[in-house]
């Protein structure tokens, strides 16, 4: 059976594999942004540790150098979240670019999924076509052979019966065929006309 095949189908995987790699390049992007978010987050989470700590020393009387050393340490945290603000902030256009991309890659796509699968369709109604022909051609082959047998039984019928009729009785000695027939009447006649003729 004819197998379907679509002409465009080199197309399609070309432009798949260009929606894989705008999606590995968008992926990329956002596992970056992802990670930046996630060092602020952790930054953050160390800034409260640390003040609250400073806190407890300053309640305790701690000296200048320990004071001087924790708020360093805060405002490198405080400085590396903002640079990583606007880091992310760089890495969000980059980010909106490569949805865009990955947007029109999938229209690519699916404009040539639709021509597939509209020449699918087509080829499934004539695969269909094809089908209910052979087999309406099959049962008119089968009927014509019915036919055909039927006709050949009742021929053979009507040959039986004449054979029966004309061929069952040879004319024997203890048949009651033709011969014996022929006979019977010729027999008839000569006592008719005043004695058994002779045969």
């Amino acid at each position: 059976m004819k197998k379907f095949k679509f002409h465009l189908e080199t197309i399609l995987k070309l432009r798949q594999k260009s929606l894989d790699e705008e999606l590995g390049k968008l992926s990329i992007i956002a596992g970056i942004i992802n990670a930046y978010r996630n060092r602020i987050l952790s930054n953050n989470s160390e800034i409260s540790l640390v003040q609250t700590n400073f806190e407890n020393i300053v309640k305790a009387g701690g000296d200048l150098l320990q004071f001087y050393s924790y708020e360093a340490y805060i405002k490198r945290l405080y400085i590396e979240n903002d640079d990583l603000e606007l880091a992310i902030a760089k890495k969000d256009k980059d980010l909106s670019d490569a949805r865009e991309r990955v947007k029109d890659a999938r229209k690519d796509v699916r404009i040539i999924e639709i021509l597939k699968e509209r020449k699918l369709a087509e080829f499934n109604q004539v695969l269909l076509k094809i089908e209910k022909s052979e087999v309406e051609e099959f049962n008119n082959i089968r009927a014509a052979q019915k036919e055909g047998e039927t006709r050949n039984e009742n021929r053979g019928t009507i040959f039986r019966s004449v054979d029966e009729e004309d061929y069952i009785d040879d004319g024997g000695p203890d048949s009651d065929g033709p011969a014996e027939r022929v006979k019977t009447e010729f027999d008839k006649l000569g006592e008719l006309y005043g004695g058994k003729a002779k045969s």
